[in-house]
């Protein structure tokens, strides 16, 4: 009888730490919140790492970092106003514009593949479009 007690008791716990520890390890609903939350963090460390222990080298990464940011800073604007833009023909000149901004800043190549995806798919809407316009109202 002791035992069963025991078991029991033994049971419960483990559902209690369970439940505690996945309370703890949960990530916040919103992946946007939590990757701030976790860059917030980790550039709070360094600035004050930076402040309290200033090296060449650190000042030197704060130079670099301060630098992609304003930089990102400038290709996110581009980006977002050819995301926003209706006119097809704009928004290709906007990620026109962001990918000479990519080339001539050597700066997140990574996202060419991208930009030069989106050109290509406005420009087959806006071949698609002038299309219709010249063929599609004969035919109604």
């Amino acid at each position: 009888m002791i035992q069963l007690g025991l078991i029991a008791i033994g049971f419960i716990v483990l559902i209690f730490y369970l439940r505690g520890k996945g309370r703890i390890q949960r990530m916040p609903e919103n992946k946007v919140v939590a990757k701030s939350d976790l860059l917030r963090r980790q550039v709070m460390s360094f600035l004050k790492e930076v402040r309290e222990k200033t090296t060449s080298t650190k000042a030197r990464r704060l130079d670099i970092e301060i630098e992609r940011f304003q930089k990102a800073m400038q290709l996110d604007e581009l980006l977002e106003k050819a995301e926003m833009e209706k006119n097809p023909k704009k928004a290709i000149d906007y990620y026109l514009e962001a990918l000479a901004f990519i080339i001539k800043n050597n700066f997140e190549l990574n996202r060419k593949g991208e930009i030069k995806e989106k050109i290509r798919a406005l420009q087959e809407e806006t071949e698609v479009q002038h299309t219709y316009s010249h063929h599609g109202e004969d035919s109604i």
